[in-house]
């Protein structure tokens, strides 16, 4: 990025040299003289007294951790869905001389990482759970509660209340965005919007070089030698998004010549990891058999796809039970997501296999329940993903999930379920193993008949989308908690399937981004615990939190 230079100092401005260098955020001087007041390290060099900008005087220098701190300020009182945030140009410039900072900011994706921390950030991966807080469940509730009857509908608030949310997927952004213009007056619109990089400078820290660009969610989009305009002759950088300046001209008179119907291409002057698009899906929100006309097996494309099954594989039409899912917000009208228990390869370590089509989900339901077929012993009375009951000693035993089959040792291999999703695996056969028939009923609690002996399918209608930015912030304001997904919680009912990651879930620090009702609602536990252990100390006399010298020093004995 070019900057303008620091102009000329003047004469009498030799004399600045020699007062006192102050910053102009916090009016402390060199290194260690505000080490105190931010807790650094002197020699730091966040915390370094720099220029970024043409002010002079007074305001010419700040502490770097300042200008960071100025920052993060400005990111604090903006939404964190991309729709409704811009780039304010105070994280990019200054406000005073108005002249770009010569230090780059961090980016969004960076500062909200300072929020939350490296650590959680990187839970954000497929089969990752996002869970609700339950003060934010809380909250959520009460707003609904007050909303008009129809207001309720639309806002999608039952989305997030209590959800669990297994990540399907996190796909790089590709930075192109390709759109089929129809009307001529959205045609006319675009064009008024395509300003040069002049104009967009002031608003999206653009590059100043003429190209027609174009803010979009606080990014600069910049047209392309693509779609309606491939034959433009420009050079190879310019299809590609970059910079060639001299096809400027070429480019925005072909672009003003275009009629309808024209597809346009845009590319993103910078593709970042904080713009990965993170899909995930609901699994709290079952859809009662025969609730709902739109979603479930009597949807064209449901009974469709069970007929081609049942076509296929005759002797499985009573074996597959399809389980359908309110998913997300997203495109709640088709089915997006299905899961299925059992995996080959890298998806037999998880115990579940995630799909794009209900096709190929019960394509991999029939290897799960086809006894003989070489992945499941013949004469089994099992299937994959059966929950069973261990009792190799004699005793009732525990519960676990059949995950494979090995066939070389001849036994199953069994997730055992200990209520917090933290299961070892373990290897038994068959001769050990009985059918839990009140668990496996129980899942499915809206059919009191069910054959508990059948493969399922989940059928999810709609998901959940973020882009890998817009969760931090939302993970920042304590909305959200992160935890490794378990195969646990595909077993258990619905309604039980939020509470397995109480034990689990990581959220963000409290920070200046932490809600002020989360803040109220860690106060209140805060107090809680207070309170519960002052009681403790009464009834037990001993103190395990602050123990006297005299209790420490017989402990030790």
């Amino acid at each position: 990025m070019a900057h303008p230079k620091e102009p000329n100092r003047a004469v009498g401005e030799e004399d600045e040299e020699d007062e006192e260098r102050l910053c102009r955020y916090c009016f402390e001087g060199a290194v260690d003289e505000c080490d105190a007041q931010n807790g650094t390290t002197p020699g730091i060099e966040s915390n370094a007294l720099v220029s970024p900008c043409a002010c002079m005087g007074g305001q010419r220098y700040v502490h770097l951790q300042c200008l960071r701190r100025w920052q993060r300020s400005i990111l604090v009182s903006q939404p964190t869905h991309p729709s409704f945030y811009h780039n304010d140009p105070r994280l990019t410039q200054c406000a005073v001389c108005l002249t770009p900072f010569s230090v780059r900011p961090p980016t969004r994706q960076q500062l909200m990482e300072g929020f939350t921390g490296a650590e959680l950030a990187a839970l954000i991966a497929p089969r990752g759970v996002i869970a609700a807080h339950m003060a934010f469940s809380a909250e959520l509730q009460r707003s609904l509660h007050e909303m008009p009857a129809l207001l309720r509908i639309m806002c999608g608030y039952q989305h997030w209340i209590g959800g669990a949310y297994l990540i399907t997927s996190v796909e790089p952004d590709s930075g192109t965005l390709e759109f089929l213009v129809e009307e001529q007056e959205t045609l006319d619109a675009l064009r008024e919007r395509l300003v040069s990089n002049s104009n967009t400078d002031a608003r999206a820290n653009g590059p100043r070089d003429g190209f027609p660009s174009i803010v979009i969610r606080g990014r600069v989009f910049r047209l392309a030698a693509e779609g309606a305009l491939q034959n433009v002759a420009v050079g190879d950088e310019n299809r590609t998004g970059a910079d060639d300046r001299g096809n400027h001209a070429g480019l925005i008179s072909a672009f003003n010549a275009l009629s309808v119907p024209a597809r346009i291409v845009l590319h993103a002057q910078d593709t970042t990891f904080g713009e990965d698009h993170v899909v995930a899906v609901n699994l709290t929100r079952r859809i009662p058999q025969g609730s709902d006309e739109e979603r479930g097996n009597d949807h064209e494309a449901v009974k469709a796809s069970l007929q081609a099954f049942c076509e296929q594989y005759p002797h499985l039409r009573d074996n597959i039970e399809l389980e359908h899912y309110d998913g997300g917000p997203c495109e709640e009208s088709d089915i997006q997501w299905c899961i299925t228990l059992g995996g080959e390869h890298e998806d037999q370590e998880h115990g579940w296999t995630v799909h794009r089509e209900l096709t190929a989900a019960l394509q991999r339901a029939a290897r799960n329940a086809s006894l003989g077929s070489g992945s499941l012993p013949p004469n089994s009375t099992f299937f994959v993903g059966d929950v069973v009951q261990v009792r190799d000693d004699g005793s009732t035993g525990v519960l676990g999930v059949l995950r494979s089959y090995d066939a070389v040792t001849e036994q199953w291999e069994v997730v055992i379920l200990d209520g917090h999703g933290g299961g070892a695996s373990k290897k038994f056969r068959e001769s050990v193993l009985r059918l839990d028939t009140s668990l496996n009923g129980e899942n499915n609690e809206n059919d009191g008949n069910r054959n508990c002996h059948k493969v399922r399918v989940m059928v999810f209608w709609g998901d959940a989308r973020w882009s890998r930015t817009q969760l931090l912030g939302e993970i920042a304001r304590g909305h959200w908690g992160l935890a490794p997904g378990c195969l646990e919680v595909l077993v258990v009912p619905p309604r039980s399937r939020r509470a397995i990651f109480d034990d689990q879930l990581v959220f963000a620090p409290t920070s200046e981004m932490t809600d002020e009702y989360m803040r109220g609602a860690e106060r209140d536990m805060e107090a809680y615990s207070r309170q519960q252990h002052q009681q403790q100390v009464q009834i037990t006399g001993f103190d395990s939190v602050n123990p006297t010298e005299a209790e420490t020093e017989e402990e030790s004995t």
